[in-house]
């Protein structure tokens, strides 16, 4: 709000997670006595940066993970065949290579399952036994992967409350 006895000046944008045009920071600061014929100077948000997507085709499905993770953006793999890439190696990404991304998007990866691979319908394994797990996928050739104990309120202990391929 502007008042007959102040200067208002905008000093300025940047980039920020507040909506653009939103003030994110002035002088001087809130709650400090000033004169009424004071400069008030404010800093607006431009909104989220722009940011070009990279290119992370060939990298390890863990490594472009913890990579897009580490800056700011969610990941969901997804999984193909490739006669290009080996087994475990991102082939492409959804939002694709020098598209435009903001800091928490959700990013899709894609991983190569191999030239020859052999898709199997998931099996829901929450409320198995690990035993029981085991074996159902053992049944399907599939193994199974690591084991994170957590708490949970809905499921006894020792029974599996979730699991990360659906």
């Amino acid at each position: 709000a502007k008042s007959a006895g102040f200067t208002v000046l905008q000093e300025g944008e940047e980039f920020s997670d507040k909506p653009k045009g939103t003030i994110i920071s002035q002088y001087p600061l809130a709650d400090v006595d000033v004169l009424m014929d004071a400069t008030i100077r404010l800093t607006i948000s431009a909104g989220m940066e722009p940011l070009r997507m990279e290119n992370l085709a060939d990298m390890s499905q863990e490594y472009a993970t913890q990579y897009l993770i580490a800056n700011g953006f969610k990941v969901v793999p997804a999984y193909e065949t490739s006669e290009v890439y080996e087994l475990g190696q991102v082939t492409r990404t959804e939002p694709a290579f020098g598209d435009t991304v903001y800091v928490g998007d959700m990013i899709t990866i894609y991983v190569s399952t191999g030239s020859n691979a052999t898709y199997v319908k998931m099996i829901d394994l929450v409320g198995k036994t690990v035993e029981d797990a085991k074996a159902l996928l053992e049944a399907e050739g599939l193994e199974l992967g690591a084991i994170t104990p957590e708490n949970s309120e809905i499921y006894a202990e020792g029974l599996i409350i979730r699991q990360d391929v659906a």
